[in-house]
């Protein structure tokens, strides 16, 4: 497709901050539709999809030496569409242990920790404003990861947890949705 990485992660960013509206907006009253729950698991799913399909998108755009990026792509792309599969089962009813419910927290919490250690290359220009984005992103989805996992485990007590997760997961979006990789 020719999309340069900048605009991946626009497309991916608005993608993700629009969703994640969505889901707020159906948590918290707003718009009560039943079906708005199956908003997160197709997001993780696509999610996935994307990072399988990142080269690809990349086309001729692909940056050099994208090796090492694109294994990295894989893997968070892999594990959010396993999140993203489990999820759609548990929301179906077909596992119904409250454990299965961790797989969204585990996921966030694994791909923020491969954004942290993200490698990057050809881009000693900017590697500094690079890495700090990628921490951002980081941050952002295990703080997220963290508050789902409360949300799961905490019960009755922790209900608002439900609602809090999304906004650290919008902020991953909103994020990704400003990167740059220009000085």
């Amino acid at each position: 497709m020719g999309l340069t990485t900048e605009q991946v992660h626009w497309i991916g960013g608005a993608l993700i901050a629009a969703t994640v509206f969505l889901m707020l907006l159906k948590q918290s009253g707003v718009l009560p539709w039943q079906r708005l729950d199956y908003l997160l698991p197709l997001l993780l799913v696509g999610y996935g999809i994307e990072s399988a399909a990142d080269v690809w998108l990349h086309g001729d755009a692909v940056p050099s030496n994208y090796g090492s990026e694109a294994r990295q792509h894989l893997l968070q792309g892999g594990v959010m569409l396993a999140a993203g599969l489990i999820q759609g089962l548990v929301l179906g009813g077909t596992l119904q242990h409250r454990l299965w419910q961790l797989a969204v927290p585990l996921s966030l919490a694994f791909t923020g920790v491969v954004f942290w250690l993200h490698v990057h290359q050809g881009m000693e220009h900017s590697m500094a404003l690079v890495m700090t984005q990628h921490r951002s992103f980081a941050v952002s989805l295990l703080v997220a990861a963290g508050a789902k996992a409360v949300a799961v485990l905490g019960g009755q007590r922790a209900r608002a947890f439900e609602v809090a997760w999304l906004l650290p997961l919008l902020l991953f979006g909103i994020e990704l949705m400003i990167y740059t990789e220009q000085m």
